[in-house]
């Protein structure tokens, strides 16, 4: 429909690639400039076929994080409910796409039964089936013994804050499909 329309009223366009396609395939990219947020997105859309010349590299426009002092991460993991006295795994993605949540929570009971630890699950609904993958893995987490060990705040506009005060990011990824 974006190439019928580009034609009929023959302007200029660009289309902007935010997550990756199940599948890259020429057709599907119609623009006269082609806007991937990564390298590697931009280097798999020419290798689908489409000309070099069409398909710029624009990194997303984040601004870098403040550093945030003992008592900031201190005040954040209060505001949570996280405990301040362990080290704190986040984990800032999904529930539904790619398994990340699913492989998180299941590698959760080895680590801590070799570190206290605790884990922050900070992941936005993408869609309503969002809410009962949350609960499966609540689910698994409790049947494996270590459900007080995890904390899930869901989606957050501190998460910016919740990243200062944790010790480790968690993001494992088997597939990019729906991921920016």
């Amino acid at each position: 429909v974006a190439r019928w329309v580009r034609r009929l009223r023959r302007v200029p366009t660009v289309q902007t690639v935010c997550s990756q396609p199940r599948a890259f395939a020429p057709n599907l990219f119609f623009g006269d400039r082609i806007v991937a947020l990564s390298r590697w997105a931009a280097t798999e859309i020419v290798r689908s076929g489409v000309a070099p010349e069409r398909v710029v590299h624009v990194p997303p426009a984040i601004t870098p994080p403040v550093e945030r002092t003992l008592t900031a991460k201190r005040e954040t993991r209060a505001r949570f409910g996280l405990p301040a006295d362990s080290p704190l795994v986040l984990f800032p993605g999904d529930y539904e796409f790619g398994g990340a949540a699913e492989l998180v929570a299941a590698a959760w009971p080895a680590v801590v039964a070799r570190r206290r630890a605790h884990l922050c699950f900070a992941c936005r609904a993408k869609t309503p089936a969002a809410a009962e993958a949350r609960r499966r893995i609540e689910a698994d987490l409790q049947a494996a013994g270590v459900g007080d060990r995890a904390t899930f705040v869901g989606e957050t506009p501190f998460i910016h804050d919740l990243l200062a005060a944790s010790d480790l990011v968690v993001l494992p990824a088997s597939s990019m499909f729906a991921k920016m």
